[in-house]
């Protein structure tokens, strides 16, 4: 890799590692009323918008495709992938769930109100909508690609990338450690079906919409 290349690399990760993955992983947990409003999304527009911004910096970096909004890849074939995912995705939330009623597991509690009126439901849906964006840009993409061309290991190639998606899904569960032990696992196995889903697919716009069916799918449970 030539020296810019790696110089812009880490650049980029260390930006996002700074910004938004350790401000997620060390947030208060006595922050109870996470999910108790709903605002405008200004917040969320701001990381995504962001995270975009990163994202195409890297995608000129390695001379790469654009590869977020692909239309040749909404096939039949790439669709199943996504569907079979996003309900991978809802068994293991409730196997988790699961364990935690037979455990006994009190979770932190988290308040989370239902939006009541179309403003806050709009609101709602922006929040899921730019913070699914926002993770999938940046957990999916940009960290551990990132990571796969900071590190050299051309003697074990297999074994860096299995590394980089690992310390990934670590980080992407710890980012929701505010939620307890069982969310941070749960975000853990998360990953690796978000990822395998983009590595099948190669187009981001599907891991953005199952991800962000998913969280409109746990407030509805929740709401129930």
């Amino acid at each position: 890799m030539k020296k810019h290349y790696f110089f812009y690399e880490t650049l980029i990760f260390f930006t996002i590692f700074t910004l938004f993955v350790c401000p997620s992983i060390f947030q208060n947990r006595t922050e109870t009323d996470t999910f108790s409003e709903w605002p405008f999304p200004l917040i969320q527009i701001i990381y995504f918008a962001f995270s975009m911004f990163l994202f195409f910096c890297q995608i000129v970096n390695n001379e790469a495709e654009f590869h977020f909004v692909k239309l040749s890849s909404i096939t039949k074939k790439n669709i199943f992938i996504t569907f079979i995912s996003f309900f991978s995705l809802i068994l293991i939330s409730l196997t988790f769930q699961f364990l935690g009623i037979i455990a006994d597991y009190k979770a932190n509690q988290v308040k989370l109100n239902y939006p009541y009126n179309i403003q806050q439901k709009l609101f709602c849906l922006l929040t899921f909508a730019f913070t699914a964006g926002f993770e999938e840009i940046v957990f999916r993409y940009i960290l551990p690609e990132s990571m796969q061309h900071i590190i050299k290991s051309k003697n074990n190639e297999k074994y860096k990338i299995i590394s980089c998606e690992i310390i990934t899904a670590i980080l992407f569960g710890l980012c929701h450690n505010y939620l307890g032990l069982l969310a941070v696992l749960n975000g853990v196995c998360a990953h690796f079906i978000f990822r395998l889903c983009y590595k099948k697919t190669g187009n981001l716009l599907f891991n953005c919409s199952i991800h962000f069916l998913y969280n409109v799918t746990n407030v509805f449970i929740c709401s129930i």
